[in-house]
Formats: C-alpha cells, structure tokens, sequence
C-alpha cells in the first residue's frame, strides 16, 4: 500500500519573486536588486574549503551547502572610496581610479538537533561542467567540475529529506516528512540576524543590520490519489532567531496515491440504429448522468418520463449507477421532430438540467418561460427532478430561425446559464449587453432557479457568424464564454489577440455577473479554421480551452507540441486570469485528423482532455489501448503546464469511435462518453457487451491505478528509481538504473563510475568514457593513459602550443616555437633573461627579470623613480633623488622625509603606532569640532590621497578598524 508523503515548501528569502526589505539607508541598495541567473549545483571536489560540499551562485548572493547549515553570502556595493594615486611600476596598468567598497551579510541557516552527517545529493546531473584555474600552482587547479539541477539532504531528520531547487528565478526548498515521520523535529536557528518574527499574514520576518526580510509563508500539501491536497498551517517561532513549523493535523498518512490508467467499467448503452452520447456528469456518489440523441426506437430506457420515441430522433437522459452496470433510470425526451440533448448539469440535489435543440412544435413543455416553438429549430433548457420522472420546468428558448443550446450551468444560487448559436433576430432578450448583428451570433441567457424569467439575455457577435460552445463562471460570478467567430468586428476589449487571423477563429470573452460590461474579450487562432468546443476554469481565474485547429501557426506559447502538419490537431491552451496572456498553448496529435471534445481540470490543475483520432501516431503514455482502426476515442492527463503526460491512451475497436465529453470525479477517476460502431469496443462490467445498432453510445470510467512512492509523477514499476525523485529519469550509462540512486553510473563498463554521480560506492574512473579497467595513469594527473592527451605530462599542455610538458621547453607558456636564443634550456617565452645563458633562472628580487639581466637586482620596482640609484640603496626610492640627500642622516632622504613613521593612521601622535578608535575621534574633532590643528597631517592623510585630511579618510579607518580590515598604506 502506498503511504502519503506531506510536502511543505519554503520560498528563500533572497529570491527576487519573494524578498521584501526596508532599506537601512535611502542610498544602500537593497536585496531586492539582486539578479538571479539560472541557479545550479556544483559540487566541491576540493576547490572550495573541504567544509562545503556543494556552492549556489544566486547572482550577487552565493549559497555554501554543509553538513551542519547553509551559508547565505550576500554582497552589495556601498560607493566608490575617493581618489587615490598609489604609485606602481609604469609597465603594469594603472589601478580604477574610484574602487569600490563592498559590505558583507552572512546569514547561516542552522538545522537543529539534526542528522550530523546526512547524505547530501546532487539530483539531474546536468552537462555542461566548471573549471577553476586557482592561481599558478597546479595541483589546486580542478576541472570538470559537476553541476545539478538539485540537491537533497537524505535525513537531515529521521524520516525527513531536505530538496532545495530553483524555480521561476528564484530559491525554494521543500521538507519531505514521509509516513511516520513527525515534522516537528525540524527547527531552524538563523545566525546573523537580530530577530525573527511572524506577522499578520502568516510571513516570517528577519531583522538583519541590512534591514528587515520577509519569507513567505509556508506551503503545505499531500498527493493524495493524483490530486494535490492543501494542508493549512503555519510557523512557529521557538526563539529570538528559531522556528519551526506545525501543520494542523487534518492528512492522513496512509491512503494509497492513485495515478495510472485501468478500466473501471465501460460499457455499451443504444438501440437497434443510431445513438449518441454527448454530455456526461458525476455527481458526488459517483453517479454517471448522460445526455444525448437517439434514433433508435428501442433505446434502452428506465423508470422513464416518457419511454417512447416520438420522432425522428430525440434526446436522451440516461443516470447510471456508480458500477455502471445498471441503470437507475433512463428516459427519452422530445416531440414529433428532431430533438438533440447537447449538454447537462446537475445541482446539489440531484436535480438535473438541460438544453440542446429540438424541432419539434410538440416538445413537452412545463412552466415554459416561452412555451410557443419559435419555429426552425428551437433550444430548449429543461429541469429533471433528481428521480427523472417529472418535468420541474420545461421552455423553448428561440426566435424565428435556427437557435440551438450548446452548453449549461449553475451558480451557487441556482441560477441557470445557457450559451449557444442563434440566427433568429427575434431570439427574446433582456436587457442585453449587445443586439443582433444579423447572420449567427453567440447568446447568452441567465434564467432564474424556477425558470420564470430572464435575468439577461442578450446577443453576443459581430456582422458574421458566431457561435457559444461554452460557459464558464469565476469566483466573483464573472461569466466566461468560449466559441467560435468569422466576423472582422467582434467585440474586442483587453484582448490577447485583437484581430481575426484565420476564416474561423475561437473567441473568448469574459462579462460581469450582470452582463452589463465586457471584463476582456479576444481572439484566439491562426491563419486556417480554429473550432473551439469546450472549456474549464480552475479557482485562481485561469481559463483552459481545447478543440482543434487547421492553423499552422495558431499561436503557442511554451507548447508541448509545437508543429503540425495539415490535417486537424487537437489544441490545448491557458489563459491567465486577466485573458492578455497566454500561460501556455500548444497542439497535440499525430499525423491525420485529431479532434479535442472536451476539457476538465482536477483540484490540482492537472488537465484532462477527450476526442477522436484518425492518427496511428497519436502520442500515448501508459496507454490501455494503442491505435485500433478507423478513427479511436482518446483520453490524455497532462500536468498543470502541459509539459509533461501523466497518461495518453486510444480507446476503441475496428469500428469508428469517438469520445464527446469528459468530467472527473473528487478522486480523479475520468468518465467519457461518446459513440462507437465497433464490435470489439472494450467493455468492462457492461450494463450491455454487445452493439446493438449501427452507432451506440458508450460510457466508460477510468481509474488511475499506479503506485509512486517519490512522488515524481512516474509509476513506480516504469521509474528507473522507484524510491529516489527523478522526473527525468537520467539514466547515464543506459542500465535502467537512474543516476540518482545508480551504485555505479560506469559509461564505459569497466567497473569504475563516472565522476560526480553522489550515488556511486564504486571507485571513480580516470577515463569515464574509455574502457580502461586496469586505470593506468603514468603522470598521476587524474586522466587515465587511455584518454590522457599527454601521458607523461601531468598539465596536459596546459599553455595549447600543441607540446606536452615533458619535451615542452616553456610548459606553462604558447610557444610552439620552441624558440631558445641563449639556449640555456628556457625558451624565449618564459626565459627570464633571454638574451643571456642563465640556466639557473635566479631573480633575487622576483621582479620577473633574471638576476642576469637585472639593473637593479635587488630591487623589484627597478629604480622606479627614475634616479640612477637602485631601490635597495636609494633613500628615497619613490622621488627622484639623484643626489640621495639626508640632512638629518637618518637614512631617509630629504626629498621624502616626513613625520609619518610606518604606516599611516596615528593621527593623535600617541606612542602606540598602531590606530585604534582614539584616532578616528581626533580626526572628527579636527574637521567638525575644534579645529586644533594635527601634530602630524601625513598621518592623516589616511588614503594617501596627498591633499587635506577630510571625510574619505575618517571612512578609510573605520573600514580598517571595523568592516574589511584591509591593511593601511605605508606612510609617504
């Protein structure tokens, strides 16, 4: 049985999508300024201090991974100091003139009571890798460097694992509590920040010297049989810098998690000629309610209304028990004309509600809010009672021409809504937003609960043809209404799309509760015919549409599928909630005609969507069926974005099928109902296992039956680490065990792994790609003698002049030359002296110029000031002093001589050299107070700046003293 997992997810307070901060100072620049590149794992093999196993670089924030915390390092730029004249040798390049100075905040994140030495993890190894070429010598140089889209701490706690990621640009971290596990062992100290706090919202604030940091408030959920469930709670502070966190209890640690594909029932449901199901619905006993047409006369009926058909084909309503193997009633309804069930919705009671169209002058009528038939085709909106043997209501609701009811639904107070297509310009109105443009419009009615009278009704279109399919209602009762346009002119407000691209195009557009304004109204769709047929809402506002298109370029955004070719494709499509922008938008199909019928959306915003296919391509996923023959119904589960199939199946026999409509119930089952005329259609519990006519209704209910202990979205007996999370399924050396939790990822099968896989137990390989089991290494470099470029050349030809080290007379210069003037084994390149033998190479000074050839041999600057007297004997080796004066003798020339002794600083001339605090207040009294003038001014000049002690210099010795403590200037 599968246990539950309880997830609870942090957003890291430097992310820039979640960080609030109070400047401490209007002209310090806040967290909030930070950049956050794409964020990585790189893994420490030795070019960091041996304490970090992993570093995060988070733009001018880096993360340092240890065993016992996490290291934030956050840097920002204070100004640039004053100008400086520091005085260099004149071949190096001159110094910025306004460096600058930067300030440090270090926050650890302390895991209390925690596992001393939890197994840290890099998850998805990704394929590029770093260099760090760490100054001259060598042997501290490290290459190749992994890096991971993630990291895990296996148990920082027992039964508790710790994943941090990066997502939408910033931070986030989640504690994974297994079953059994109890989340209130992790407590978390904060070093480096004055206090923490939580406030009115739920966030928790940290004051830190830098200002106060909101992080925002903790998400807690469960998976539980493929649906996210959200857990409330909250943090808790246990002291002045340490909290945890306290889910209420309302999750239950062992209900299995549901996910995969199985046939529940499915079953045949018509008569001897033609039937079709166009609707369904589930109620909360799981109770199936179809809809739809028949033109057969012996269509199965129970406890009917009216238990006869009355003419050439009329509507069905037909409600299944939850087994579906037994009806609990079924009924025929309509007159002596053609009469279609389109669509249904049932209300907390069981109460049923219809529309569709019918063309019969005798359709039943009840309490009829227009009980005269308008004449070529009329809609209708009926309510059943919840037994469905007695009309509540029954109306037309047409003109004088064609009219037809295509979608219904209710608000929470009963009122009924209904959209479709009319070319009636008598269709009744009320109120309405918009009147007749002539040809077809879209309508939209609002009808109160006991169908009396209009709320609204009003006319939606242009001068073309327009058509409602469907209909939608937000949390502020807000209607969204999804159809199809030709006309250049459709109302067009806020739009996504503005124009008409294509001869038919979807619209969409969203109204008040009222019908009185348009809240944004667009276009959707491509150069060729788009044909939208449903649509769902979620409860963020967020819209998704699915029908088909023949447009190539019908507009996608982040697609699943992102080409077509010319036939019909499914499309799925998400608009956010203000309907300007796409979330995504993509096709979906193979190479014949695939047509999207109907959407709906879990709890969780997983998508489902139906239809028919004519392609033996379709993309499938854990399918039940492949591609049978003909055209075959399909059934596909995609995640919250589209990026990724849970499942995608065919359904159907060597006859034709199609699936019409789709809904789910509170635990994810899916319910589809359609037509088939296959003979072989897969039946599964059946009220009825054989066609009884040319085309027959079919109902069938899909279960989600895979287990998935890691939460990955993939079933555990297809997931190469069953019990490790891997979405992607990296399998590096093709042995069907993922790298996460692979012993060995050994590419080249040798027995020795690849580097940078933490799961390995076996040795690393010196030439991962090579098989080399006996893992010579002659030159010791860490690269085997199978694919060492240079096997006797620990560097490699690390300056690529094309020479390995050991025959290369400048290693570590380009010189495929080899030139070698005084031929004292030294190539010109990197010969010290190279006009001069000097196979010893000595430079006493280290000032790169061979004691052979050096003017000044013990004199790094070489005579800097230009006097003809070398630094090591000159007096005043930075003036020009050629006649070396020293009127006092006290080996300091008079041309430098001055009352700094040492460095500067000692600004109050006491006998300790070394400046202390008593300094910076001498220097505040002499620029602000008194005034007194200094015993000494070049101990002042602080920046050795030249000029007046002022401001900069009071600065430069509170950084010395209190921030970098970087050492002070010689004195002049």
């Amino acid at each position: 049985m599968k246990t539950l997992t309880l997830f609870v997810t942090f957003i890291l307070f430097f992310s820039l999508n979640s960080i609030i901060l109070a400047d401490s100072s209007p002209d310090i620049p806040s967290l909030k300024k930070f950049t956050t590149p794409p964020m990585t794992f790189t893994a420490n093999q030795g070019q960091w201090n041996q304490q970090t196993l992993f570093r995060c670089d988070a733009g001018s924030a880096l993360l340092w991974f240890t065993h016992d915390g996490v290291y934030y390092h956050f840097n920002r730029r204070l100004g640039n100091s004053e100008e400086y004249t520091a005085r260099l040798p004149h071949r190096m390049s001159e110094p910025a003139d306004n460096p600058p100075v930067f300030e440090r905040l270090l926050i650890k994140s302390n895991f209390i009571a925690a596992n001393p030495e939890p197994v840290i993890k890099g998850n998805a190894l990704l394929s590029h890798r770093s260099n760090f070429i760490l100054g001259n010598d060598p042997a501290r140089w490290r290459t190749n460097v992994p890096s991971y889209e993630s990291l895990t701490y296996e148990d920082i706690y027992p039964g508790i694992n710790l994943v941090y990621y990066s997502k939408n640009g910033h931070m986030e971290y989640d504690f994974v509590v297994f079953p059994g596990a109890d989340p209130a062992v992790i407590k978390i100290r904060y070093d480096g920040v004055e206090r923490i706090s939580v406030n009115e919202t739920g966030e928790l604030q940290l004051t830190t010297a830098w200002g106060t940091v909101t992080e925002q408030k903790p998400v807690f959920y469960q998976d539980i049989n493929g649906e996210r469930q959200t857990v409330t709670g909250r943090y808790l502070i246990l002291g002045e810098t340490t909290f945890g966190f306290e889910p209420d209890r309302n999750y239950d640690p062992t209900l299995p998690l549901i996910i995969d594909p199985v046939l529940v029932f499915s079953t045949y449901m018509g008569g001897s000629v033609e039937d079709w199901g166009l609707d369904i619905a589930v109620d909360d006993n799981s109770n199936v309610y179809v809809v739809g047409m028949t033109y057969s006369s012996d269509f199965p009926t129970e406890n009917p209304l009216i238990d006869t058909i009355t003419g050439s084909s009329d509507a069905f309503m037909t409600k299944l028990k939850a087994t579906g193997d037994e009806f609990i009633y079924s009924t025929y309804l309509g007159g002596d004309g053609f009469d279609f069930g389109l669509a249904l919705t049932i209300d907390g009671d069981g109460n049923i509600y219809l529309t569709g169209v019918t063309y019969a002058a005798d359709f039943p009528t009840e309490s009829p809010l227009q009980g005269t038939y308008g004449g070529n085709g009329d809609a209708f909106v009926v309510k059943l009672n919840n037994t469905g043997e007695s009309l509540i209501f029954s109306t037309y609701l047409g003109g004088g021409s064609y009219d037809s009811g295509e979608d219904i639904i209710l608000d929470a107070n009963g009122n009924i809504y209904v959209t479709g297509g009319t070319d009636s310009e008598s269709f009744p109105t009320q109120d309405p937003l918009f009147n007749n443009q002539l040809l077809r419009d879209a309508f939209i009615s609002k009808i109160t609960p006991d169908g009396s009278s209009f709320v609204f009704s009003t006319y939606l279109g242009g001068e073309r043809g327009d058509f409602g399919k469907a209909l939608c209602l937000d949390a502020d009762t807000n209607i969204i209404i999804l159809g199809s346009t030709n006309s250049d002119n459709f109302p067009s407000f806020r739009a996504y799309q503005d124009e008409r691209a294509g001869f038919y195009d979807a619209f969409i557009t969203r109204i008040n509760a009222n019908a009185t304004n348009l809240i944004y109204s667009t276009y959707l769709g491509g150069g060729d015919d788009d044909w939208p047929v449903d649509m769902e809402i979620d409860a963020n506002g967020f819209v998704y549409l699915t029908g088909y298109t023949y447009s190539l370029d019908f507009p996608k955004y982040l697609p699943f599928q992102n080409a077509k070719d010319d036939s019909a494709d499914a499309f799925v499509t998400k608009l956010d909630s203000s309907g300007v922008s796409l979330v995504f938008s993509t096709f979906f199909g193979g190479s014949k005609n695939d047509y999207s019928q109907g959407i709906t959306v879990d709890n969780d915003g997983k998508i489902y969507i139906s239809g028919s296919t004519g392609s033996s391509d379709f993309p499938l996923k854990r399918e039940l069926q492949t591609y049978q023959a003909n055209n075959d119904a399909f059934v596909t589960k995609f995640n919250d974005d589209a990026s990724l199939l849970f499942y995608s199946t065919c359904l159907g026999g060597t006859g034709s099928d199609a699936a019409n409509c789709i809904d789910i119930d509170n635990t994810g089952n899916v319910y589809l109902t359609g037509s088939t005329s296959s003979i072989d259609f897969p039946t599964v519990t059946p009220y009825c296992d054989t066609l009884t006519g040319l085309k027959d209704v079919f109902v069938t209910k899909i279960f989600d039956d895979c287990i998935d202990n890691d939460l990955d979205d993939i079933c555990d007996n297809e997931d190469n680490c069953p019990e490790a999370y891997n979405p992607n399924q990296y399998d590096t050396d093709g042995d069907d065990d993922g790298d996460v939790c692979d012993l060995c990822t050994d590419t080249d099968d040798d027995g020795y792994g690849n580097p940078g896989f933490a799961a390995n137990t076996c040795d690393t390989d010196n030439c991962p790609d090579i098989y080399n089991p006996d893992q010579e290494n002659a030159d010791g470099d860490g690269f085997g003698d199978s694919c060492d470029v240079c096997i006797n050349d620990p560097l490699n030809d690390i300056d690529g002049d094309g020479l390995c080290g050991d025959v290369d007379i400048c290693p570590l210069a380009y010189d495929p030359l080899q030139e070698n003037t005084d031929g004292d084994n030294y190539g010109d390149s990197c010969d010290n002296c190279p006009d001069i033998f000097n196979n010893s190479q000595e430079d006493a000074d280290d000032d790169g110029i061979g004691d052979s050839c050096d003017i000044c041999i013990n004199d790094e600057y070489n005579d800097i000031d230009e006097d003809g007297v070398c630094g090591d004997i000159d007096n005043c080796p930075f003036f020009y002093n050629p006649d070396q004066l020293d009127a006092d003798s006290n080996d300091i020339g008079d041309a430098c001589e001055s009352c700094c002794v040492g460095t500067t600083g000692n600004t109050n001339c006491s006998a300790l050299e070394e400046p202390d605090i008593s300094d910076i207040t001498r220097l505040i009294d002499y620029l602000y107070l008194s005034h007194v003038p200094l015993c000494c001014p070049e101990e002042a000049d602080v920046n050795i700046s030249g000029g007046e002690p002022d401001i900069s210099d009071i600065t430069r010795l509170i950084d010395y003293l209190y921030i970098t403590h970087g050492p002070l200037d010689n004195c002049p």
